[in-house]
């Protein structure tokens, strides 16, 4: 939220295979709280703040780790305010 990771990965492949013994990935599995931010990566805590705030209000836990997956970026368009970012915060579970 402060746009300093603790930890990071890019992925461009699947990130979880199948345990059912096929090639198919398979990601999900959890509740979570998502949003997509519109516009420039150094503006991304202002979505991010506002998934704080619902999650507040909803009296739910956000977790610790997020996903972001970058529906419109750079190789898409040069317009920064065109970006599209998904961010996916799984649920803690009460």
């Amino acid at each position: 939220m402060e746009g300093h990771a603790a930890r990071a990965r890019i992925m461009q492949k699947p990130i979880h295979r199948c345990a059912c013994g096929t090639n198919e990935t398979r990601f999900g599995g959890f509740m979570a709280a998502t949003l997509y931010h519109v516009g420039p990566l150094e503006r991304i805590e202002e979505s991010y703040a506002k998934l704080v705030d619902w999650a507040k209000a909803k009296g739910v836990k956000l977790g610790q780790r997020v996903f972001e997956r970058y529906a419109v970026d750079y190789w898409t368009t040069r317009n920064r305010e065109e970006f599209v970012t998904e961010l996916i915060i799984p649920l803690e579970e009460s």
